[in-house]
């Protein structure tokens, strides 16, 4: 299961970078993963969603990131808590 719902951000990372025409993309540019849990409240479930996305991003990172038709993404991580 866990390795589906990082495949299923991947995946729509991917689609959402290459239905993208603007012009003004780069040959590298960087999306943001923004991980929206609670890290007061519930501190474990904040912690363990946030390494589990931190690891996939660091791994689709480590192999040159996502690419598409328009360039190369990299990948960058923001938490924010919803507590």
């Amino acid at each position: 299961m866990r390795r589906g719902f990082f495949a299923s951000i991947a995946l729509t990372l991917l689609f959402a970078s290459a239905c993208s025409d603007d012009p003004t993309v780069t040959a590298t540019s960087e999306l943001l993963v923004a991980i929206d849990a609670p890290s007061t409240g519930a501190p474990y479930v904040g912690e363990t969603i946030e390494q589990g996305v931190r690891l996939a991003v660091d791994q689709i990172n480590e192999r040159g990131g996502i690419a598409t038709n328009h360039g190369t993404y990299t990948l960058r991580v923001e938490t924010y808590d919803n507590a």
